[in-house]
């Protein structure tokens, strides 16, 4: 083979090359600039974060994933007896005025759009994923997240804390949430020593109100299917009342003391006169 014939070879392979590289370049546009769920494992490969899609449900508006607006978390788990999750979001560059969230099962679960957050009701067991769209400037942003929803047999009730001060200088109330998690029932309150603390449920919450320094013993119960499921909370009460304010309270008690003695002098002297 002569020096010609090396040469056409050489270039055959170097367009071969070139057209092999364009090509490659071609596919990995379309594939960033499609829905990944078409295109299957490796559609995800490539559309990450920062991707944008053509959707004919949103009448081919552009979708920005997981961009702007974006969940801070991507994978969570609930069980099927919890009452909800909360997963919070997060946004940048852009002024959104309403958002709108959806499932990719409502067998699964439901969501509701809270500001900041957004709630996910179990309704089945299963992998779902939780859509957040908000429309700005003809663009509809997007945000997913996953949740997993799993069986569960732990049946309790829980408190938001199982301690607590209260100052009565500061704040003579306080209020202490609970979850029934599995169980329903009527919730009653106790407290071992009343001379510290009134407690009573309101509004599915637990208020305490202080009387004087000292700790207390609050316990909440509740039946349920022929059990009784109980749980305690652990309370101290302090008084952080300035000094002064202590001395001035004492200086105006024994002031009218002492006006109170001169008045009963002056009686006296006239009843003896």
């Amino acid at each position: 083979m002569n020096k010609k014939d090396n040469n056409k070879d050489d270039n055959r392979r170097i367009r071969t090359i070139i057209t092999i590289i364009i090509i490659i370049i071609i596919i990995l546009l379309l594939i960033t600039c499609c829905n990944s769920k078409k295109l299957g494992f490796i559609g995800n490969m490539f559309n990450n974060e920062g991707s944008f899609i053509i959707d004919k449900d949103t009448n081919d508006l552009e979708i920005i994933l997981n961009k702007d607006l974006i969940f801070d978390t991507k994978n969570s788990k609930i069980f099927l007896n919890d009452d909800n999750l909360k997963i919070s979001y997060s946004y940048k560059n852009i002024n959104p005025k309403k958002f709108t969230c959806k499932t990719s099962n409502a067998k699964i679960a439901t969501c509701q759009v809270k500001k900041g957050y957004i709630i996910v009701k179990p309704k089945g067991t299963g992998k779902v994923e939780i859509i957040l769209d908000t429309k700005v400037n003809g663009k509809i942003y997007r945000a997913t997240t996953n949740v997993t929803i799993k069986k569960s047999n732990n049946k309790y009730l829980a408190l938001s804390s199982t301690n607590g001060t209260i100052d009565l200088y500061k704040n003579k109330t306080a209020i202490v949430t609970y979850t029934l998690v599995g169980i329903e029932g009527k919730v009653t309150v106790k407290i071992d020593n009343k001379d510290i603390a009134d407690v009573k449920i309101v509004d599915g919450v637990l208020k305490v109100t202080a009387k004087k320094k000292g700790k207390a013993k609050i316990t909440l119960t509740v039946k349920s299917n022929g059990k009784t499921y109980t749980v305690t909370y652990d309370l101290t009460v302090i008084d952080t009342t300035p000094s002064t304010s202590k001395n001035s309270s004492n200086n105006t008690t024994n002031s009218t003391t002492k006006d109170n003695n001169k008045i009963n002098n002056i009686t006296h002297k006239k009843n003896n006169d």
